[in-house]
């Protein structure tokens, strides 16, 4: 892009520092094709045949040549790999391990489970791109294994699909889960979890099991945009023995040929809104015994239980409505008026004559409630407090990471941050306060860095973004080093912001050095021609003038008169409108660092030659910048 283009708006930026504070970095419903569950096709014919894993310790690793060397960077990589074994208890079994891993792409057929995870460090493993045939306990089991990631997996004809124990932060998301009825045994589950809390279940379709969604005292889950169909003993999601707090949210549910499509029990305090319950056996939602205080809106509600009392609860203490906008849920018997009477007690006083579907903008991504200890730190105005020369490791960025350093003016900084390539790709961004000396970096390698030298004393800001990744968020280590840079500045500093602006002889030239932005005052009579010419190395640096007024508050449309050249000099005449003090800024277009000499000299003697072709100059320059502003805007607003 032409440097006129976007010039305007970094004037702004720069220029109307002392009062702008940076909050955040802008970066950067067919019902039946739910229903349909499409299986990644494997050929395990293209796949390496290979006997059962097991693995106790971080030294068992060792005995089999996975690539990586178990850091987060470089976790294990467990891959390609087809293991069928008619008679052993597992696939692939991991237990007591710190080292980073990752399965993906094997086939698992064995006598009872697939891949077995327990006892394992946090955020150290992720499964996925697998699949899981016939395995006659569970295709995936975890157990005690914190913040793993299992996603985009199919499971097939096994007892249980997915099944976590005494597990948080657990995200489960895109795979697919179909039962059936298996020789020697049932098809239980296809999700199911007991005593955890902050599983995310999102984006799964689940087929033919008994129960698709079992949960035994798990509190705190997200179980959002699941699609259930076809579930025949238990229903489709079944909450029991103190299932708290835990958010139901957009899932399709139907045709259950048992049971009903959620069914509470002992659970209470959950959130169950924007689900579409269709043609299942019994009710659609049923809050049974010692389940109260939970919250049912905005479901669509259509022919459950024959189309008779869609609803039932023991209790009422639960409401079956939003009590904000009083709104509460379609239901396909309602006769059209009053309110909606449910089975046992209770009433939605608010019952729906449209269906209203899940607004996302709405609703918190319950990705957010998987992240390390230093959230909430998602803009500059909460990042967290880091210090130099310390490496902060176990990371997760699922969204905008901020961090606060403060630095004196004679640092140059150093940053790092490291995370695994294979998963997907992280940026890094520095930048200080009022938005001064912003760079950024990014790398395909796993490892981004940038050393960049402050500009004054104060605080500063480091930000880390998923850029794009495989998997719902990436772990990364982050690392600052100090080290003393010279500076070499003028005596005018410190004159960086428009109410430090320094006093500057008129007509003598000025040996003068370009460290960060440069504000002179002087003053002369109203109708005063003058002419300002600042001179510099083009090769090494591209600087550009602006005069403001004294009443100058930020806005470009008060620029008096500029020069924007990518050569030096730089140059203007102008003709002054009040007696009084003005004000010259020197700035650099894009980034420079590194300090650079230049010089100045504002000039009372000009010839009636240079006017006019001045003040061509810069009748043109200005309709050129006013007629592209707009597009300017836009531009950096994207660049940022």
């Amino acid at each position: 892009m032409n440097k006129r283009v976007i010039i305007s708006l970094g004037i702004i930026l720069t220029i109307f520092c002392s009062g702008f504070i940076l909050n955040n970095i802008i970066f950067t419903d067919a019902e039946e094709s739910k229903n349909e569950i499409k299986f990644s096709t494997y050929s395990k014919n293209a796949l390496i045949a290979h006997v059962p894993i097991l693995i106790n310790s971080d030294s068992d690793f060792l005995t089999y040549s996975f690539d990586g060397d178990g850091t987060f960077q470089e976790p294990y990589i467990i891959k390609e790999l087809s293991i069928v074994n008619s008679t052993s208890a597992y696939g692939i079994l991991i237990n007591n391990t710190s080292s980073y891993f990752i399965i993906r792409n094997c086939y698992i057929e064995t006598d009872a489970i697939g891949i077995s995870i327990q006892n394992v460090a946090n955020k150290t493993a992720i499964i996925t791109d697998n699949v899981a045939f016939g395995n006659d306990e569970g295709a995936f089991v975890l157990n005690s294994a914190n913040y793993t990631i299992i996603s985009n997996n199919v499971a097939e004809l096994d007892q249980v699909g997915i099944s976590i124990t005494n597990s948080f932060g657990i995200y489960v998301g895109n795979n697919t889960i179909t039962g059936g009825t298996p020789v020697g045994y049932t098809c239980n589950s296809g999700i199911s979890t007991s005593n955890c809390e902050n599983v995310i279940l999102i984006n799964n379709t689940i087929r033919d099991y008994n129960n698709g969604l079992y949960s035994q005292g798990s509190i705190k889950m997200f179980i959002e945009n699941n699609t259930i169909l076809k579930s025949k003993e238990y229903g489709g999601i079944y909450l029991t023995e103190g299932s708290n707090q835990n958010h139901i949210i957009n899932n399709t549910i139907s045709n259950s040929t048992a049971w009903d499509g959620i069914c509470l029990t002992e659970s209470s305090k959950n959130e169950i809104a924007y689900n579409v319950l269709k043609n299942n056996k019994w009710y659609g939602c049923n809050l049974q015994t010692d389940s109260i205080n939970n919250s049912v809106h905005h479901n669509i509600f259509i022919n459950n239980n024959n189309d008779s009392q869609q609803g039932y609860a023991e209790s009422i203490d639960n409401i079956w409505y939003q009590t904000s906008m009083n709104e509460g849920n379609y239901w396909s018997d309602w006769n059209g008026s009053g309110s909606y009477a449910l089975a046992g007690v209770g009433l939605d006083l608010y019952p729906l004559n449209v269906r209203h579907y899940a607004n996302w903008s709405l609703i918190s991504s319950p990705i957010s409630n998987i992240d390390d200890s230093y959230e909430d730190n998602d803009n500059s105005i909460s990042g967290t407090t880091i210090a130099s020369n310390t490496l902060y490791q176990e990371l997760i960025a699922n969204d905008l990471d901020f961090y606060e350093i403060t630095l004196t003016r004679e640092d140059r900084i150093s940053i790092e941050i490291n995370f695994n390539k294979d998963l997907g790709n992280l940026e890094l961004y520095f930048f200080g306060y009022y938005f001064q000396t912003f760079i950024n970096s990014t790398s395909s390698t796993g490892t981004v860095n940038l050393i960049c030298d402050c500009t004054r004393s104060g605080v500063y800001y480091i930000a880390v973004q998923r850029k794009q990744s495989s998997v719902p968020f990436l772990i990364y280590s982050l690392t600052t080093s100090l080290t003393t840079q010279l500076i070499t500045d003028d005596p005018y500093e410190d004159n960086d912001y428009f109410d430090e602006a320094k006093p500057i002889a008129k007509d003598n030239t000025h040996d003068l050095v370009y460290k960060d932005l440069d504000y002179y005052l002087f003053t002369i009579s109203m109708l005063t021609l003058i002419e300002v010419k600042v001179g510099f190395d083009s090769n090494l640096i591209d600087l550009d003038i602006y005069l403001l007024p004294n009443y100058f508050n930020g806005s470009m449309w008060q620029v008096l008169a500029f020069s924007e050249l990518n050569t030096s000099p730089e140059t203007f005449i102008y003709e002054a409108e009040y007696t009084g003090t003005y004000c010259l800024l020197v700035t650099a277009f894009g980034d420079s660092f590194t300090p650079q000499s230049y010089t100045l000299i504002i000039s009372t003697d000009v010839t009636t030659d240079s006017i006019a072709v001045q003040s061509l100059f810069l009748t043109l320059t200005a309709l050129i910048t006013l007629v592209g502003f707009t597009n300017r805007l836009v531009e950096k607003r994207k660049v940022v």
